[in-house]
């Protein structure tokens, strides 16, 4: 059973990508992204470990995490970055590791994982194939600016984040590039497919 990971930089596309391979394959997914949501609205462990750290007004009441502060403490500073992952992170993982485990020894389905930062954190040894999703950086800043709402400042320190793109695309088994136009976009995810219906054979 072939175990496929997406990931890439910020606002290139990988969701898209993620969600475009679903429904062309029997796939067991998982989005950290999404998963990530769940736990910052759902979880009290993590509202009450974010609010110990943080302060209560890093919650809309006692309802959904307050995303700009959140990122606001992201790009503060590595101690605050490193109280986030420590809080969020491992969380994560025995999420996916559990979904990758009910895939093992079959065939089908295969397990998908779109994991923004899997090459920051040493993932890319769980996984069969690894696709990267980039994009030009002017591009990117202009997503994160005009879609996003956040200044140049914040769009390029968020980039900062990330391990750089040219360094995941070495690393890449396969590279998506998405510059915008949307067609191009789609006939390569088209090839990621048949890469992938490939390794399920084998």
């Amino acid at each position: 059973m072939p175990s496929i990971a997406i990931t890439g930089g910020v606002a290139t596309g990988k969701s898209v990508a993620r969600v475009f391979l679903e429904q062309q394959l029997e796939t067991i997914a998982f989005s950290a992204d999404r998963e990530i949501s769940q736990l910052l609205d759902h979880d009290p462990c993590v509202a009450q470990e974010l609010t110990k750290a943080f302060g209560h007004h890093i919650y809309h009441g006692k309802e959904k995490a307050d995303r700009v502060r959140l990122r606001a403490h992201l790009l503060e500073n590595e101690t605050s970055k490193k109280q986030i992952e420590t809080i969020l992170h491992h969380r994560l993982r025995s999420l996916w590791l559990t979904k990758a485990k009910q895939a093992q020894g079959k065939r089908k389905p295969v397990f998908l994982a779109e994991i923004p930062l899997l090459y920051e954190n040493d993932l890319a040894c769980y996984f069969d194939h690894v696709i990267v999703v980039a994009a030009y950086e002017k591009i990117i800043l202009k997503r994160l600016t005009l879609k996003r709402g956040l200044s140049i400042k914040a769009a390029a320190a968020f980039m900062r984040l990330q391990l750089p793109l040219v360094e995941k695309m070495k690393r890449a088994h396969q590279v998506i590039w998405n510059d915008g136009s949307i067609p191009i976009f789609y006939e390569q995810l088209q090839l990621a497919l048949c890469s992938i219906l490939k390794l399920s054979l084998v």
